[in-house]
């Protein structure tokens, strides 16, 4: 089979090429770092809406700032990086309605300006994650309260 699914106490997972998925509805749908990697994206959106359940959720994680695109992103198979409004503009075209939409990370949109555009690296190594996750307890309540004017990621939450 072209998909797998995984049955637990709170439901069924499903990972797969959602083109394999087209006879099934989900209530959920989780996409973190995907659609940057899928030329097409509103096509993709638009499957994501087609096995979605009427009143079903997607929850979107995407890279932010086009111009923060750079070799990495180029050598990880980046098609785009995207602005909140370019996001929105995609998520409508598929046919979607908007619940939130944000930008997340501002210290790791910082620490990606200066490793990847500025010093011009092109990998990464654990290293490079050591003080953006000690400060991310410190930094996730506060964006929660005071959303970021920019950030590393645009996260969504849309619904069927």
């Amino acid at each position: 089979s072209r998909y797998h699914f995984l049955k637990r106490d709170f439901g069924s997972l499903a990972a797969a090429d959602i083109a394999s998925l087209r006879d099934l509805r989900f209530d959920t749908i989780v996409s973190l770092n995907v659609l940057e990697h899928i030329e097409d994206d509103v096509a993709a959106l638009r499957a994501m809406r087609e096995i979605l359940a009427p009143g079903g959720h997607v929850a979107l994680l995407v890279p932010a700032h086009p111009s923060l695109y750079g070799e990495y992103d180029r050598l990880d198979g980046h098609f785009r990086r995207y602005t909140r409004r370019s996001f929105e503009a995609a998520i409508r075209r598929a046919g979607f309605e908007q619940v939130r939409l944000r930008y997340f990370n501002t210290l790791g949109a910082a620490g990606w300006w200066v490793t990847y555009k500025l010093l011009r690296r092109s990998i990464h190594d654990s290293g490079d994650f050591r003080l953006m996750n000690a400060a991310i307890p410190i930094l996730r309540p506060i964006e929660r309260l005071i959303p970021p004017p920019f950030g590393l990621s645009v996260t969504a939450i849309v619904t069927r």
